[in-house]
This record gives structure tokens, C-alpha cells and sequence, in this order.
């Protein structure tokens, strides 16, 4: 039963619904960036596997860009945008 939150699409619902939720949490009170960042990765997590597989086959495809975004934007410290590209992105 646990194994089943990890196949899609069941797992981009689950990502999609706890980014949403910390993002709503943090825009509301504002008390929630740790909590917004937890997710953020969580949800960024996908993409980056699969960015890391296509650059070890030596391609570069749109989760490569995306994972850079997600990076950069964890590295500024920007809760909120990377919350939001791993929304876009899911």
C-alpha cells in the first residue's frame, strides 16, 4: 500500500497537493518558509532524477532546465518560486 504513493500519477497528486498546501500556509500567515522549502524539493525531486539521467546520457532536455531553475531558486532562497516551478512543473 505505502509503494503505491510512489507510482504515477498518484505521486504527482500527492507533490502537487503538499506544495499547494505549504505554498497557501505561507502566503496566509507567512510563518511557513521551512515548511515551503520541504516541499518545494519534495516536488522538485522528480524532476532532477530525471535531469541527472539525461545529462549522464549526455542530453540536455526540459527537466534539465527545469531542475536549474529549481536550483537556483533554492540556492537565492526564494521559498515561494521554487514552490511555485515545482507546481509548474508537476
Amino acid at each position: 500500500m505505502v509503494w503505491r504513493i510512489f507510482k504515477s500519477p498518484f505521486r504527482e497528486y500527492v507533490l502537487i497537493a503538499a506544495v499547494a498546501l505549504a505554498l497557501g500556509l505561507e502566503i496566509i500567515s507567512g510563518f511557513f518558509n521551512n515548511l515551503l522549502l520541504s516541499a518545494a524539493f519534495l516536488g522538485a525531486l522528480p524532476t532532477i532524477w530525471l535531469a541527472l539521467v539525461a545529462l549522464r546520457e549526455r542530453r540536455v532536455t526540459i527537466d534539465t532546465f527545469n531542475a536549474f531553475a529549481m536550483t537556483a531558486s533554492f540556492f537565492a532562497g526564494e521559498a515561494r518560486s521554487s514552490a511555485f516551478i515545482a507546481l509548474m512543473i508537476n
